[in-house]
């Protein structure tokens, strides 16, 4: 007749290894977490987005991150004839848990990218291509009951880094709007500020945009949409 004779504490030294390896282990899951779905669902977000619109969706790279930046880089986008054209950078400055527990006091979010698109000659831009076709027996949804406020449970800022658009037609350049960069901003109390600034072509007219102002209290603080208070 065998007899264990591991000792009492021997037990539970080897069960507190134990339990230490399982945490480790599942503390470094949760770490890696945000690397492998950036690996993995890469090719998810390409379905996703190639699903929304009636053409091909490819990203260069996802990157994801606890607490630091979400970002989207080379995000390509063209309709079956390739005659629009989007690309896009994109980034959240707010870390993955402070978007999944809502803790966030501004969204912080940085775009930069181009669009290129044709007129077509029924007076249609290329872009309408993008769109998906509607179904024969799809219903129009009901329209949703609105209290008439715009809720924002947080501060919004947009970033942009660089944005160029292009309309061609048959005769060339119909309009063109270069290196947009500025930004903008609201929030709950606080006025939208925008500050933006381009270059622009209009057939061989040449210009320069620029925008910089604010409006002031027509979203209160609590965050409903308040027109009649409207300043700018």
């Amino acid at each position: 007749m065998e007899t264990n004779n591991m000792k009492p504490a021997s037990k539970w030294k080897w069960l507190l290894i134990g339990a230490g390896a399982l945490v480790l282990v599942l503390a470094s899951l949760v770490a890696l977490a945000p690397m492998l779905v950036s690996s993995l669902g890469k090719g998810f977000v390409e379905g996703q987005i190639a699903s929304a619109v009636n053409g091909t969706a490819t990203i260069q790279s996802l990157s994801l991150s606890w607490f630091g930046e979400q970002r989207i880089t080379g995000l390509a986008i063209q309709d079956a004839q390739k005659t629009a054209d989007v690309r896009l950078d994109a980034g959240c400055g707010n870390g993955l848990f402070d978007l999944a527990t809502g803790s966030i006091g501004e969204l912080r979010v940085q775009v930069a990218g181009s669009v290129k698109a044709q007129m077509l000659p029924d007076g249609r831009t290329s872009l309408e291509n993008l769109m998906p076709p509607k179904s024969a027996a799809s219903k129009p949804a009901a329209p949703a009951k609105s209290s008439g406020g715009l809720d924002l449970p947080f501060g919004i800022a947009l970033n942009i880094g660089g944005f160029d658009f292009t309309l061609t037609d048959a005769q060339g350049t119909a309009f063109a709007l270069r290196g947009l960069k500025g930004s903008a901003s609201i929030g709950r109390g606080k006025p939208l500020a925008i500050d933006l600034a381009a270059s622009t072509q209009v057939r061989d007219r040449e210009g320069k945009l620029a925008i910089k102002g604010s409006l002031d209290r027509f979203i209160g603080a609590d965050g409903a949409l308040d027109l009649a208070a409207l300043t700018g």
